[in-house]
């Protein structure tokens, strides 16, 4: 088994990762040399606690999510110093269930240690870490360098190897207090009240198709409803990617506590109050929200971009890991927010068109043009018969005409025949292979917890347009984060399960680039519902 390590400083730069000063400074943790003291801990994973919403369900997930291939438990004093540490394999911890409908998927009593202190401490545990070299002293992981995608990092290569850590109390403590017993037996029996919730650092995503049987093909096969323009035609979604996913991390989740994201003072009763950011029964163990290192500051090279759609992409209901992305309201915007790109052929109405071949656009008009229809318009433009499409020299995405592509006989298209063609009929789009695109992007909290706009008539910000957004935050950002704090977003040791439930327009020729545009858009060609399961299950419909 391979051998996993902090680096020393992280455990002094880790106590401001997630804990608030008050975390530690209660007593004095002094340390006893004379080895008569003994602890008794137990770990309880992944953390899960009552429900807030509909919206809320949980999900043990697979075994290899949450399967323990080593552990480590660090006890620090008040100063973030370490006094102890244990290390265990897998084959020393005795793993069991607790009842159903405890919310908890396995925990473990550790053995009862023999420790150099005598007053309390605080426990910091590791599980599958393998941070090594590459904690910084800021306690921000980077993995932009890293070979392998960043959440194959916190998951490992089989995804049996995830990273966990201490989850972050409600109060924003993640520390534990423990206080050593004289005796064993005494600690053994402590032990129980002694427990940390750990929680996995990778969050995950599913999509899927609103169908029973996705073997055949034509199960995830949408058609656009009646009503609609170009209704009638046919979407196969194949696959799909994550795209806009964050390179940095803490390794322990950030959040500042309940009173932080309160701060606009809206009655208990409203839905905007500040009780999505946590779980407050029984201790409040569980968190809802957390800050990652760009949390308040765009930095492009920070994430991870799609600019040519990869080989191996996720099959329908695939899951794929991601490091945890979130932002203020002020950045929550297209280029910050990790979003599901699907691929998907699109078959206009037709028996001219068949599932899988080219078709085209031209101007800003939405028609869909057969081979035939386009080069019938390019021979009308410029009054000349015999033109004839090079279909095969076509690539997809918007363009101008360009003589390459159409021919007379052997002769390719004059300057002055192009020109005419570009100023009668305006740019072309290329739908090659009938292939386009889609995004989702992910919501966190979203509309039933932050609904948006006039949707719901939003505290300050009642009956404002979704293109006067930036204008009203600056005036009411206040009312703005609590209203809107967590509508988008990724957050560690979620599932986001989303399902697409209907189509009503073709997607875009190319993967769509990212703007600065906030992540509300006047119009959604997909509709589908997110889920989000202990894994936080969040489950996200969509309408494209």
């Amino acid at each position: 088994m391979k051998k996993r390590t902090f680096l020393a400083m992280s455990m002094a730069a880790a106590l401001t990762v997630g804990c608030s000063s008050d975390d530690i400074t209660d007593n004095g943790g002094g340390v006893n040399t004379d080895g008569k003291s003994y602890v008794g801990l137990s770990i309880t994973l992944p953390s899960v606690n009552g429900k807030r919403s509909a919206n809320d369900v949980y999900d043990m997930g697979t075994a290899d999510e949450y399967k323990v291939n080593d552990l480590t438990i660090r006890y620090l004093d008040k100063n973030g110093t370490e006094l102890k540490s244990f290390t265990y394999t897998a084959e020393q911890l005795i793993w069991s269930t607790p009842p159903a409908g405890e919310g908890i998927t396995t925990t473990a009593v550790l053995p009862v240690e023999k420790v150099p202190f005598s007053e309390k401490a605080y426990a910091l545990v590791e599980i599958n870490n393998p941070m090594g070299s590459s904690i910084a002293a800021n306690s921000v992981c980077d993995l932009k360098s890293e070979e392998k995608k960043s959440a194959d990092f916190l998951t490992g290569d089989d995804k049996n190897d995830f990273f966990m850590t201490n989850t972050v109390w409600r109060d924003g403590h993640y520390l534990v207090p423990v206080t050593p017993s004289a005796t064993e037996n005494e600690a053994q029996a402590l032990a129980g009240t002694h427990t940390v919730y750990v929680e996995r650092a990778a969050a995950k995503v599913q999509l899927d198709v609103n169908a029973k049987d996705k073997a055949n093909w034509y199960k995830a096969t949408y058609t656009v409803p009646a009503g609609l323009s170009n209704a009638g035609a046919k979407i196969r979604v194949s696959d799909w990617v994550l795209d806009v996913t964050n390179t940095k991390m803490y390794p322990i989740r950030k959040f500042r506590g309940n009173i932080s994201y309160n701060q606009g003072g809206l009655p208990d009763d409203d839905i905007y109050k500040f009780y999505r950011f946590y779980s407050w029964n029984n201790g409040g163990y569980r968190t809802y929200w957390a800050e990652d290192p760009n949390y308040a500051e765009y930095v492009g090279n920070d994430f991870n971009v799609i600019t040519e759609y990869p080989e191996n992409p996720n099959a329908l209901g695939g899951v794929e890991y991601c490091l945890e992305n979130t932002f203020n309201v002020k950045n929550q915007c297209q280029n910050q927010t990790t979003r599901a790109l699907i691929k998907a052929t699109y078959k206009p109405v037709g028996d001219e068109f068949k599932l899988g071949t080219t078709w085209y656009t031209i101007g800003n008009s939405s028609t869909p043009l057969s081979a035939k229809a386009l080069t019938a318009l390019v021979a009308k433009a410029i009054a000349k018969k015999g033109v004839v499409l090079q279909e095969e020299k076509m690539t997809a995405g918007t363009k101008p005409f360009v003589g390459e592509m159409f021919t007379i006989g052997e002769e390719k298209l004059s300057d002055e025949d192009i020109a005419k063609v570009n100023k009668d009929l305006g740019d072309l789009t290329v739908y090659k292979n009938g292939v386009c695109y889609y995004v989702v992007r992910i919501k966190h909290f979203g509309d039933e917890m932050c609904p948006w706009g006039d949707e719901l008539n939003a505290p300050a910000v009642s009956g404002t347009k979704y293109d006067e957004y930036a204008k009203y935050y600056d005036d009411n950002c206040a009312a703005y984060d609590l209203a809107y704090l967590g509508r988008y977003g990724v957050v560690r040791n979620n599932w986001y399960r989303i399902t697409i439930n209907s189509i009503s327009q073709p997607g875009t020729a190319v993967i769509p680039t990212l703007s600065t545009a906030q992540d509300d858009e006047h119009y959604n060609y997909i509709q589908s519902t997110i889920n989000i399961l202990d894994w936080a299950i969040r489950d996200q419909g969509v309408n494209l």
